[in-house]
């Protein structure tokens, strides 16, 4: 009996969750076109939640590592459920409506883009790319590039 409505409940938030291929829909980022630095990266899970539905979110949290990798950016892990009033900082800068959410933020702790659902490294990348960079590259003639 216990199964069959844990069973129901993932169906139910499952169908919530577009597939991978589906048109461009609400849990998609619009990318900034600011020239905002982001410098961390707030992963928002739930620790309670259908195996099948922590499956996708522990798989997008290994896309978030790799797409990280190398760069200097912050990237915290919170539990929507276990550490509410930390949580609920974020959920009104933006709130989720499935999980995770990714809150990409400034030094200021400004919010510059927001993704949420599962993601891939590239759709990840594609909004840290989109953003000014940590480190300006110097160019040839040895002045910063802006």
């Amino acid at each position: 009996m216990r199964f069959r409505w844990l069973y129901r409940m993932c169906l139910l938030v499952i169908g919530a969750v577009p597939c991978s291929g589906c048109s461009k829909s609400s849990t998609e980022s619009a990318v900034s076109e600011s020239n905002a630095q982001i410098t961390q990266i707030v992963f928002l899970d739930q620790e309670t939640i259908c195996p099948i539905i922590k499956k996708g979110i522990d798989s997008t949290w290994q896309e978030l590592q790799a797409a990280t990798k190398g760069r200097d950016i912050r990237v915290m892990r919170v539990y929507r459920d276990t550490q509410g009033s930390l949580a609920r900082k974020y959920t009104l800068m933006k709130p989720t409506a499935i999980m995770p959410g990714m809150y990409f933020l400034t030094s200021e702790e400004e919010l510059v883009d927001f993704l949420q659902g599962e993601k891939k490294e590239e759709q990840i990348k594609a909004v840290l790319d989109a953003a000014r960079p940590a480190h300006p590259e110097p160019s040839a003639s040895g002045q910063e590039v802006k």
